[in-house]
């Protein structure tokens, strides 16, 4: 069971940055959500999550915001099978970034893990997935199941790259939500 201060510690940074997005008046931020495709009664449902993560989009000049450490609290597993797909009904699509620049991380390490169906947390539902030359990615997966402990639908990513930090996240969909778009920007190692 998570200790609270752990949470607490990692929510910070993401108030802060929600923050700073939102006095931002050069360009407007991007929720990690994106624009999401639903059905028409999801799209009524739809809310904003305050714990998807928000990323600058590129502007010439500018360097992107890094994406913070997310809410998750548990811990990837990194011997994830290499595959694109561990179901059928949700698309997840983004780019990688550098925070300096905004260029785009080709080769970058996303370990993804969710719920199936059942609820449970099992070696079907895991998947390592690398970006292409244009830092792009793509994953497909059932709907997140639910589970008493976090009845919110929610997919974990740990992303990695080498000359970056590394940053683990949650992306959490709306219910009925079949494609959403999750921008991750990752800042440079430290020396």
């Amino acid at each position: 069971m998570p200790r609270p201060w752990i949470a607490l510690r990692r929510l910070v940074p993401l108030l802060l940055l929600l923050a700073a997005c939102s006095r931002a008046t050069a360009a407007p931020a991007v929720r990690g959500a994106g624009t999401p495709r639903t059905t028409p009664a999801a799209a009524a449902q739809a809310t904003p999550d305050p714990q998807s993560q928000a990323a600058t989009p590129a502007t010439p000049g500018k360097p992107c915001v890094p994406t913070p450490w997310g809410p998750s609290t548990t811990t990837p597993i990194d011997d994830a099978p290499v595959r694109s797909s561990v179901g059928q009904g949700h698309v997840l699509r983004g780019v990688v970034r550098a925070s300096p620049g905004c260029a785009p991380i080709a080769g970058a390490k996303i370990i993804f893990w969710l719920a199936g169906p059942d609820g449970q947390y099992d070696d079907n539902h895991r998947a390592t997935v690398f970006t292409d030359a244009a830092g792009s990615y793509h994953f497909e997966s059932n709907f997140p199941g639910r589970y008493s402990q976090r009845p919110q639908p929610h997919i974990h990513l740990f992303v990695s790259a080498a000359g970056y930090r590394g940053v683990e996240l949650e992306y959490h969909p709306a219910e009925g939500q079949v494609e959403g778009a999750f921008e991750i920007v990752l800042a440079p190692a430290a020396p």
